[in-house]
């Protein structure tokens, strides 16, 4: 230690605090000699003045340190990109399933079973290009009268005649329509043939209107084709009323092959509507290649890519009269994923801001430069850590939002350490370079650690959630956290060096000239004379009449503070899971105006694929995932077939025959509409009374062989027509046959598809009882059904899976709202040993989640997917400010509250300012981008960061005020040192040297020694 902070300064500062340096008038910057002396003395005596070893190498060996940490991270991002490791993942809806639950397992192991059967990658599974149809592709034309705002009625001659010239226009003009349709091979036209791309569902096919009619197989007429394009006339006013007559049932209902197209208002009193809406159903595989699994992607960005041109086609339809817009689901993903990259630019208006920001409280565009250098810098070094030794390979656009978070962090760990190094001048007066950095480095660093290790711990909470992108997104952000703390205490004492040496007082050409060392005498007293202590203004400030008012109103305050968590507490407890659909992308977007006229403006709300769609299974077992890399979405696991499922008997089929019409008859679980019952077993059951010659209907079959026989000869059958109305089962994946060893076939699985009423993007409030329903049907009918058949598995495809993830994310977010809290009050037990401080810290931590949960209730927010993600990411940010308060009270060396609380807001005030103000910058940026997500999450970072400084600087700072401890109230160091000299009290002495563990009388000999020598000082 320093000889001049040592002998009775040392002393001193004990007696005299409690009465000079005690009083909270004083202290406003401006101090007397002996508080100068006092408060040099206190902090020199808790800091220990010896040198640091790494000190003195960011001294004398500036350049080579910062040469070797700068290699760190450049020698980690070349091994990235040497072994090309980075990939930014492309999300999915598996990428957030909870595998561990039943009906996630249940819901894939179709997906796996079709996998296995129809595997893309297998040569001999050639599908007919453009065969399947895509509902996620199909194209929606939607029309609306006009007249100014006023709507019109559409169903007139002359705007039929024009949605006809559209669609015309569409279907038989357009660039590579025709390389896009939906070849259904099981319909014929007028003609007799087989027509290269579907008809479209449109008002336009009633016979009064342009429609054709035919007679098939049956002797049933039917809609064969609409009238060419030659054919433009408008009808007349006879056809048009047969037509709308023919759009009604005799009970006056609307007629379900219409209810589709025509839009709300529609009803048999007024016969009106200003919508239409015309479905083109488009096709998979695209041509040139064999299946939709054949390079899916770059079918599908060859498919967004032309359905664009679809979109600005269609709007440059639109005149006066008549708008016209299009909807297409793949459209909206690719819309969705481009908002989502747009997002992203906006991190640079972050970047700039925290650079200004570090720039004007550094007062150096040197350090503010190099801080951020040092920031962006821990990212390869971070990512290095995270993919080859954590072996996580999964990185997605979630886990950039880290670039947000810890551009604020990161800050506030330059800030602390540039202000302590300010407040080391004040502290320690003219000493060297050494000492000072050294002093430095040993507050700053203690104080950065307590907050990094909180935030994150909070962040690596987030680890053990089930759902993978959230668990990775926490290992991520709580290794960037520590890494961002181990470069900002390895790199920033050197880059402070350097602007201390060269950029403070000199010109910029010093840097290109060698300075010599200056002479430093450790053990030189200080000069007190040539040393007038003060502080900065802000620290002034802080020191002088905020705390002043903090001490004075500390009553109030509580009293405020009690109010105000008694209402968070009850606004907190009203907030509710998500009862409506899950918005992404604003309504105010001219992306969400198509989908919000297919949901508002017509009959049937939506799209068919809006609504949910169930598959009943048989012949799958489960889903085996123990071999399954769970940072691959797409590897779900290999399915588990049922060795006791067989369709050989007539009973068996019929079973399964009856199971179809049971439930296609129930109009709870079944929608009306037409096409909602899709089975095989029906046309399989038709095809052999009436087709096939010599069998009666359902018939039992010898071997697996034997079934698999018939039943390919019946997918795969040709009319006289030339075409294969059943071949849709194969298309569609609804038949699995499975050749064997040896070469004979045999059927493997097969499921039927049913369309429900209920909307696919319902909360988990809502769809929950709707498959509890299900559930409760379909083992009815197990337990009814002949052995063979009586496992029948339900699923609802990516919905349900997905169900049970937005209760998960619920419950998730309040688990890690609780772990958090636990987590700041051990690291602050931990970092202070001072139990109260601790307590206090945590019930201060505790309000500001809670604070944070009433502002989402009071913004009109539910607990949907975006708040419970954004909930959880932001929850590691409530710790920090109340983590560094506490900490720099406990540090304190003076034993009256007044006194540690006014020490806290000196040391730590001007940090948690600009560190307030860096992070509520940077996430200011997040309201810039256009998806939901980003603003919700900003939102949220500001609130979190307002509370936090309010809970903090004001009402923590009052409590302590009032409550905080005195002298070593609630210290653990004194009984944890009397425990550790007795388990070291056997220990022996070195030869020649001081104790090196303790022996018998040691820690008497030394606690005599430190009263004697008060005693005589005094």
């Amino acid at each position: 230690m320093d000889e001049s902070v040592g002998g009775e300064d040392a002393v001193a500062v004990r007696n005299v605090s409690s009465n000079s340096d005690s009083s909270p008038a004083e202290g406003e910057g401006s101090l007397s000699s002996v508080q100068k002396m006092n408060t040099r003395a206190r902090m020199r005596s808790h800091f220990s003045s010896e040198p640091l070893w790494f000190a003195r190498w960011c001294i004398q060996k500036t350049w080579w340190v910062l040469l070797g940490l700068f290699l760190v991270p450049l020698l980690a991002a070349g091994v990235i990109a040497f072994t090309r490791s980075f990939e930014l993942a492309e999300q999915t809806t598996n990428d957030y399933l909870i595998w561990s639950n039943e009906v996630v397992l249940t819901s894939k192991s179709l997906e796996a079973a079709r996998i296995e059967i129809f595997d893309g990658t297998k040569d001999d599974v050639v599908i007919t290009p453009l065969s399947i149809s895509r509902s996620s592709y199909t194209v929606y034309l939607m029309y609306h009268a006009r007249n100014g705002d006023a709507d019109e009625q559409i169903l007139t001659p002359d705007r039929l005649s024009a949605v006809k010239g559209i669609e015309d226009s569409f279907r038989f003009e357009f660039f590579n329509y025709t390389s896009h349709c939906w070849f259904d091979q099981s319909f014929v036209n007028c003609d007799g043939t087989v027509p290269k791309c579907a008809l479209p569902y449109t008002v336009l096919q009633n016979p009064d209107l342009y429609g054709e009619l035919g007679i098939s197989q049956d002797n049933e007429s039917y809609v064969c084709d609409i009238e060419g394009p030659d054919v433009t006339a408008p009808v007349s006013s006879d056809e048009l009323n047969r037509a709308i007559d023919a759009m009604f049932l005799p009970d006056g209902s609307v007629n379900p092959a219409y209810s589709f197209t025509l839009g709300v208002g529609f009803n048999e009193s007024s016969r009106n509507t200003a919508y239409l809406r015309s479905t083109f159903p488009m096709g998979s595989p695209l041509e040139g290649y064999i299946n939709p699994n054949d390079n899916s992607k770059k079918q599908r960005d060859q498919f967004e890519n032309w359905v664009v041109d679809v979109v600005n086609w269609a709007a440059d339809q639109s005149t006066d009269e008549m708008e016209v817009i299009v909807f297409n689901s793949q459209y909206q993903q690719y819309i969705f994923g481009d908002l989502a990259n747009k997002a992203f630019v906006w991190a640079i208006g972050s970047v700039i801001f925290v650079l200004i920001l570090m720039w004007v409280h550094t007062s150096s565009f040197y350090l503010a430069i190099m801080g951020m250098l040092q920031i962006l810098l821990a990212f390869p070094v971070t990512y290095f850590l995270y993919y080859f030794v954590f072996r996580v390979t999964y990185f997605s656009s979630m886990h950039i939002l880290t670039v947000f978070l810890i551009l604020g962090i990161g800050a506030d760990d330059i800030f602390v350490f540039i202000d302590a190094w300010h407040q080391a001048e004040v502290i320690l007066g003219r000493v060297g370079d050494l000492q000072r950095l050294s002093w430095t480095f040993r507050r700053a660093s203690r104080a950065m650690m307590v907050t990094s290790f909180t935030t994150a711990a909070a962040f690596y909470i987030t680890a053990s959630s089930e759902i993978m992108p959230i668990s990775t997104f926490g290992v991520f952000a709580g290794t960037l956290i520590l890494v961002n703390y181990l470069m900002c205490i390895l790199m920033f004492p050197c880059n402070l060096i350097v602007w201390h040496r060269f950029w403070r007082q000199r010109h910029w050409r010093a840097c290109l000239r060698k300075v010599p060392e200056p002479e430093e005498d450790e053990h030189s007293p200080t000069k007190e004379n040539e040393t007038e202590l003060q502080y900065r203004p802000v620290e002034r400030f802080f020191r002088g009449p905020w705390n002043s008012y903090m001490r004075k109103m500390r009553f109030v305050h509580l009293g405020v503070a009690v109010a105000l968590i008694g209402v968070c507490i009850w606004l907190a407890t009203k907030l509710e899971p998500l009862t409506e659909d899950e918005e992404w992308i604003p309504d105010s977007h001219e992306s969400m105006r198509a989908g919000n006229w297919m949901n508002d403006n017509f009959l049937v709300a939506g799209t068919t694929t809006s609504y949910l769609r169930v598959d009943l299974s048989w012949g799958i077992a489960g889903l085996d995932r123990s071999d399954t890399n769970k940072y691959d979405p797409s590897d779900i696991g290999t399915v588990i077939w049922d060795d006791d499922f067989s369709l050989l008997s007539a009973a068996n089929q019929q079973a399964v025959l009856d199971t179809c019409n049971v439930l296609g008859s129930n109009m709870e679980l079944v929608s009306d509409r037409e096409g909602s019952v899709r089975c095989w077993i029906i046309d399989f059951d038709i095809y052999q009374r009436t087709i096939k010659p010599g069998t009666p209907g359902l018939i039992s079959y010898e071997s697996d062989a034997a079934l698999a026989a018939a039943v390919e000869e019946f997918l795969y059958y040709n009319n006289s027509a030339g075409t294969q109305p059943y071949i849709k089962y194969v298309d569609s994946e609804q038949v699995g046959i499975e050749t064997m060893e040896g070469g004979s076939k045999k059927l493997r699985f097969f499921f039927f598809r049913f369309q429900t009423d209920h909307r696919r993007s319902l909360p988990y409030e809502v769809m929950f009882p709707v498959y509890e329903q299900w559930a409760t049907e379909i083992e009815k009918i197990n337990s009814e059904s002949p052995q063979g058949v009586n496992n029948a598995l339900v699923s609802g495809g990516d919905v349900w899976p997905f169900m049970i993830t937005q209760n998960t994310l619920v419950d998730n977010s309040f688990l890690g709202m609780g772990l958090a809290i636990m987590i700041a009050f051990f690291a602050l037990l931990v970092s202070t040993l001072n139990v109260l401080v601790s307590v206090i810290s945590t019930l201060a931590v505790g309000s500001i989640v809670v604070s944070v949960l009433a502002c989402m209730y009071l913004y009109g927010w539910m607990l949907g997917i975006i708040e419970t993600i954004a909930a959880v990411i932001i929850v590691g940010f409530s710790v920090d400010y109340v983590v560094h308060i506490g900490n720099a009270y406990v540090e304190s060396s003076h034993d009256q509250r007044a006194d540690r609380a006014r020490d806290a807001l000196t040391d730590m005030g001007i940090s948690v300012l600009f560190g307030a103000l860096t992070t509520a910058g940077a996430g200011a940026f997040l309201f810039g981008p256009v998806l939901v997500f980003f603003p919700k999450f900003g939102a949220l970072l500001m609130t979190t960061i307002a509370f936090s400084f309010l809970w903090s600087m004001v009402f923590f700072v009052s409590v302590l005020h009032i409550c905080g401890p005195n002298g070593d109230f609630g210290n653990l160091r004194p009984p944890l040192t009397r425990f550790w000299k007795k388990i070291t009290a056997s220990c022996t002495c070195c030869a020649g040297v001081s104790c090196c563990c303790g022996s018998p009388n040691s820690g008497l000999d030394h606690e005599n020694d430190e009263v004697t020598t008060t005693e005589v000082n005094v």
